[in-house]
């Protein structure tokens, strides 16, 4: 995170707040999750190291496609669509950038099974306590 700031300008405070609300706004428009599901699954810890997980690949992804400066701007990015290469004038331009990459790549990537059904335990669990209900396991 110290590193996408530094490149970008963005402060640490600011990445953190994109990060969750890329995640509410991942679940809503791309896996396309029920009132229930918005309720309980972000309160989840397994989706949580998931999607910090991802969002710290797709990190890792950008920075490898940032390239030296070729004596226009201050580098150019490989654009993640179509593989053409943009050149990025200013921090503002690759903090721009970065929110854009994110987004694209957040299309592209879906909740593994495990995740999900470890999610699910857990949100039935949270739901039997609250329900005072009682079971062993499934």
């Amino acid at each position: 995170m110290a590193k996408v700031s530094m490149l970008t300008g963005i402060s640490q405070d600011e990445l953190s707040t994109m990060r969750f609300d890329a995640a509410y706004t991942y679940l809503e428009q791309v896996m396309e999750v029920d009132a229930y599901g918005m309720e309980h699954l972000p309160k989840t810890p397994q989706f949580w190291a998931w999607w910090c997980t991802e969002w710290n690949r797709i990190d890792q992804i950008f920075m490898y496609k940032i390239r030296k400066d070729l004596h226009i701007g201050i580098c150019v990015i490989e654009d993640p669509r179509n593989g053409q290469l943009w050149a990025m004038y200013s921090k503002a331009d690759l903090a721009k950038y970065y929110r854009i990459y994110h987004a694209i790549s957040h299309d592209n990537i879906h909740i593994n099974s495990s995740v999900m059904h470890a999610s699910a335990h857990t949100m039935i669990k949270e739901l039997a306590k609250s329900r005072s209900l009682t079971f062993k396991s499934f």
